[in-house]
């Protein structure tokens, strides 16, 4: 019924999703010191990431357990935001 709003939607979806796994990939290289964690551009791509990712985690860090110390919260957000984009192609 929609197709520009379903359309702005899954785009917004899909650019959440690709943000949050460069950055789960990022920090995954960096706690194997693949990625220099001192080098300026790195770092400045890494905090971007992570300043565009926390206001959607934090609020689930809160209600989540960290088991083992392992931060679940963007894997949570990852099924939160697909389920959003499939409801709103059924929607939409």
């Amino acid at each position: 019924m929609f197709p520009p709003l379903e359309w702005l939607i899954v785009s917004i979806c899909n650019l959440i999703i690709i943000v949050v796994l460069i950055q789960v990939v990022m920090s995954w290289l960096f706690a194997f010191n693949v990625l220099n964690a001192h080098s300026r551009n790195v770092q400045a791509v890494y905090v971007t990431l992570t300043r565009l990712i926390d206001p959607m985690t934090r609020p689930l860090r809160r209600f989540l357990p960290q088991p083992s110390g392992v931060d679940i919260s963007p894997m949570v957000l990852l099924l939160i935001v697909g389920f959003v984009s499939r409801l709103a192609v059924y929607f939409l």
